[in-house]
């Protein structure tokens, strides 16, 4: 099978899985709107703050590490450490730091939510982070021997059985946002036990002080750049949160949930699937040619769905949610902008990690974090909460240049450039043709105007749905 077939085949399955538990996740979305409302939305937004914070402190895990230094391995026992070896690393590292979180858990819970006596919370978002990262790391094994069905097996189970202790929880127990925290640590312990005991069974569990070395010099680089884009990216919620008010944050994180969809079922997909391909392939002699042709096929689909995503944006949250989520649209739609930039951005930094010169990515995360500041300081000041949205797609513009600039010195591959530009102004054009059309003259579409959605909003308005909708 071809390095393009293969890729796709294993990226759908990793995306099958993802979308099928995004469409049980919308299903049940209105209800915990409801149920948990803007503040609720706001706490956890808070909460994962410093659940980021400690993500940021990792240099967001070392998955990206683990497979270069897999590949590289020429010997196959070590090879078999190196996966063994960055998860008890992991492991150690995160219970360090979720146990300091926890012993500061009350001044934390005064700090973001402004009340000390919401510490448990702190102490159960950072829990359930240690269980989850832990399998994370562990199941990265399965993405490096491209175990796709394996990986998206598990993924299943762990969605969901999340999205059924959320309902109980949150629904029928009426726990709220405690009942949202709880659900996340029960979904961790089986998602991480399974991925461990899958690791174990692979490579075993040995600890090899050589590979640990390497992966340690690899990852430290990139802590501080990780630590500054954290505090960029926060600072919008931060300066929300004291600037305006909790509800704000609660609206800010609806208009994001839905951009990162795109993340979630087409570009983490296409890129389990592609991120160790390219590492085997890139000393091939049509190795460039090929990474170049895959960037295309990836921006294609992002491009696709993201025009669908900020067409539909605006009904899909009138139809899904209270009336005070919905100026999110505006910000979700200024957000898949950025969504899309940030995908391109992780084909084109390729060369940064294969040639090992994290310190350079380092570098630009620092400095476009700064300017990230700045520039959310200024856009909430001026435009309050979209504000938010505009700093993170201008300073994500900015780094994806210069990140271009930087991974293609590294490593060049050729940019399909006319197929590039018709993606993108054909994508332009309809987006602003659509936005303008009337479809109210549509012969094709009275049938759902006046008789099917009536219909089934006759058919629901005496059932559960109906009644808990009132």
């Amino acid at each position: 099978m071809s390095v393009d077939r293969s890729t796709f085949k294993h990226a759908a399955i990793y995306s099958g899985a993802a979308m099928l538990s995004r469409m049980i996740g919308f299903v049940l979305l209105p209800l915990y709107a409801h149920e948990l409302q803007t503040i609720g939305y706001g706490i956890i937004a808070m909460v994962d703050l410093a659940v980021g914070f400690l993500l940021s402190i990792l240099a967001q895990g070392i998955r990206g590490g683990m497979v270069r230094f897999y590949h590289e391995e020429k010997d196959p026992e070590r090879k078999k450490d190196v996966v063994p070896t960055g998860t008890r690393l992991v492991m150690i590292a995160t219970t360090v730091l979720v146990l300091l979180t926890m012993l500061l858990s009350r001044p934390l819970s005064a700090l973001m939510l402004g009340d000390g006596d919401f510490w448990y919370l702190v102490c159960l978002g950072a829990g359930s982070f240690l269980l989850q990262f832990i399998g994370e790391t562990a199941s990265s094994i399965l993405l490096i021997q491209r175990r796709s069905l394996s990986f998206s097996g598990v993924s299943l189970v762990q969605l969901t059985l999340g999205l059924l202790l959320n309902f109980s929880f949150i629904v029928v127990l009426q726990w709220g946002v405690t009942g949202y925290f709880l659900a996340a640590i029960g979904t961790a312990i089986v998602s991480m036990t399974i991925h461990l005991w899958l690791l174990i069974s692979t490579c075993g569990w040995r600890y090899d002080p050589v590979v640990a070395k390497k992966l340690i010099a690899f990852q430290l680089p990139l802590v501080p750049g990780s630590l500054a884009a954290f505090f960029s990216r926060q600072a919008e919620r931060v300066l929300l949160r004291f600037m305006d008010a909790l509800e704000s944050v609660g609206i800010l994180e609806m208009g994001y949930k839905f951009p990162v969809l795109l993340t979630l079922m087409i570009h983490q997909p296409f890129m389990r699937s592609w991120d160790t391909r390219r590492v085997e392939i890139a000393e091939e002699p049509d190795g460039p040619e090929r990474i170049g042709r895959m960037y295309t096929y990836g921006l294609f689909m992002m491009l696709a769905a993201g025009l669908v995503l900020a067409v539909c944006i605006r009904e899909l949250l009138m139809i899904l949610l209270p009336e005070e989520f919905w100026p999110a649209y505006r910000i979700a739609r200024v957000e898949i902008v950025t969504v899309l930039m940030q995908s391109s951005m992780y084909h084109f930094i390729f060369g940064i990690f294969y040639m090992k010169k994290t310190k350079d990515w380092a570098i630009v995360r620092g400095v476009t974090s700064a300017v990230k500041v700045v520039f959310s300081v200024l856009f909430i000041s001026l435009w309050g909460l979209y504000g938010a949205a505009y700093s993170a797609c201008i300073t994500m513009f900015i780094t994806l240049v210069w990140g271009t600039w930087l991974g293609m010195k590294h490593y060049y591959f050729p940019i399909e450039k006319a197929k590039v530009g018709l993606l993108l102004g054909s994508v332009i054009v309809m987006f602003y043709y659509i936005q303008g059309a009337d479809f109210r003259g549509v012969e094709l579409l009275d049938p759902v105007r006046t008789s099917w959605m009536p219909g089934m909003i006759d058919s629901l308005s005496g059932t559960f749905f109906g009644t808990w909708k009132e």
